[in-house]
């Protein structure tokens, strides 16, 4: 006999009230939970940056900035989003993911130069290169 363990790491479920970010490298979108979202206190409109350790390729941030250069939050609610292929690709690829992940975040953030950077915890990413499936009907 050989079993396939279900679980929170490989099962597609709602996580309800965890700080979540989803990050898919075809569409280069990054999604933040509604509790993230929360505790960025941010809103469409507002602009978030993601940066990346250079010491550490493998730690990566997100902040909410003022500056123009930082990307648009889009969407509404408890789908907020920013778009960018090639920062998603870098992420990804950088913790060797080929498609997409959702990643915790850390609750408390770093504080650098004033700003407020939330840690994505790489180290364990949900959800890898999961995919929707629908079948048509009829």
């Amino acid at each position: 006999m050989k079993l396939i363990i279900y679980n929170i790491e490989n099962s597609k479920a709602n996580r309800p009230g965890e700080r979540l970010c989803r990050v898919n490298r075809g569409t280069g979108v990054f999604t933040f939970s509604g509790e993230l979202a929360k505790c960025m206190e941010l809103k469409t409109g507002d602009r978030v940056i993601v940066a990346n350790d250079q010491e550490d390729k493998k730690d990566w941030y997100i902040c909410k900035t003022n500056s123009v250069a930082g990307f648009v939050v889009t969407g509404k609610d408890k789908a907020l989003l920013i778009r960018n292929s090639f920062v998603a690709g870098l992420l990804l690829g950088s913790i060797k993911v080929e498609k997409s992940a959702s990643f915790l975040v850390a609750k408390e953030p770093v504080v650098i130069e004033g700003e407020k950077y939330y840690q994505l915890i790489t180290t364990k990413p949900i959800n890898v290169d999961a995919t929707k499936k629908f079948k048509k009907k009829g």
